[in-house]
């Protein structure tokens, strides 16, 4: 008796839940992202410091469509900074959307880093890996450079 109990909970365990490794079929998504810069003529955009603070925050929005929900995105700079000799980096490394397809990432240059260009790249293919993202621009790979003024 208790074996036949144990196996009606076993399977009413197992046929109750989602499996947490499904695989959703996103087919062909379309990913805007608006940097919220001006733009110069050699496509760089261009972010104006903060002088009378250490950091300048700005904020980069996007949305994807169709809507996806919880889709992350993973964010890398060339630019670093040390504080208490931690390296911190210049950008959030992760944002996902929303429930409307939304998300947004956070830049953080700080003021030693005037005059410099920050490679900033976005993924959104978990199957890609950050040491092939700089020999070929996929799809769903993106790199843009903003000047710090």
């Amino acid at each position: 008796m208790k074996k036949i109990l144990y196996l009606l909970l076993l399977l009413l365990f197992l046929f109750s839940c989602d499996s947490p490794t499904s695989i959703v079929d996103e087919g062909e998504i379309e990913v805007t992202i608006s940097y919220n810069l001006p733009v110069d003529a050699n496509g760089y955009y261009r972010l104006k410091m903060d002088t009378t603070r250490n950091q300048t925050l700005h904020a980069i929005d996007g949305v994807i469509s169709p809507t996806i929900e919880h889709k992350r995105f993973e964010w890398r700079s060339n630019l670093y900074s040390y504080f208490n000799g931690v390296r911190m980096a210049s950008t959030n490394e992760r944002s996902y959307t929303d429930e409307t397809g939304s998300f947004r990432n956070m830049i953080g240059p700080i003021l030693s880093m005037r005059g410099d260009t920050m490679l900033l790249d976005v993924q959104w293919d978990s199957k890609l890996d950050w040491d092939t993202i700089n020999n070929y621009e996929p799809d769903n790979a993106y790199r843009v450079k903003i000047i710090l003024e």
